[in-house]
């Protein structure tokens, strides 16, 4: 099943407030093109590579809230499922961007070393969006329409009561859709497509991850 994993959706079993050490983003830093069209595009776009400020396999500490009106920042130590990974949440008036780092078994000591690197960005605000304009509040509907030459694939996830929605082509950017008491899952465990979807569902978060680490 994908996506389970590293996810913020359910509430870990042990959290520990760990505050992780403010730095810059190294002068001279060399970004690959789609990190470049990603800060050309605004602060405010979600891309392949993750956010202008908040790149996927970029480092935690990194990450800046310059130019976020309003925004905060809390980071936390996460324990799950023998794993440990940290947590960089940052809180806006509509709603907030989680940044989690990659996993640590939870025997090891978790030093200044360990864990830094972005493998997942949980987006829930609508402040965000796609290059083709979709946002957290967009439907499925919308999503249908700006992929309308796209394959379209669905796979849930029972555990978090969620609705996963990847095009191949963009396959880092991940819709999701709450699914509560897993009414839809149930009703269409082993014939699940996107026309299942009720037209008007909206998206509850958009994820950038590498596939399989979500």
């Amino acid at each position: 099943m994908a996506c389970q994993g590293n996810s913020n959706q359910g509430q870990p079993e042990e959290e520990q407030e760990e505050i992780l050490p403010d730095t810059t983003i190294d002068e001279g830093m060399v970004m690959s093109e789609d990190e470049k069209a990603c800060q050309g595009m605004g602060i405010t776009r979600i891309c392949e590579e993750g956010l202008a400020f908040a790149r996927l396999q970029s480092d935690l500490r990194k990450v800046s809230i310059e130019g976020l009106e309003g925004a905060e920042m809390q980071d936390k130590l996460n324990v799950e499922g023998g794993y440990q990974w940290r947590v960089r949440t940052i809180k806006l008036p509509e709603g907030e961007i989680r940044l989690e780092g990659d996993f640590v078994d939870e025997r090891e000591k978790m030093d200044s070393t360990k864990g830094l690197e972005i493998n997942r960005i949980q987006i829930e605000t609508p402040l965000f969006k796609t290059v083709k304009g979709l946002s957290v509040g967009s439907t499925v509907a919308d999503l249908i329409a700006a992929y309308p030459e796209e394959e379209i694939k669905i796979f849930s996830d029972p555990i978090y009561e969620v609705i996963l929605i990847m095009l191949p082509k963009v396959g880092r950017v991940i819709y999701n859709v709450y699914d509560k008491g897993n009414a839809l899952h149930f009703a269409h465990e082993n014939d699940f497509t996107i026309d299942k979807l009720p037209a008007d569902t909206p998206i509850g978060f958009i994820t950038v991850a590498n596939v399989g680490m979500m």
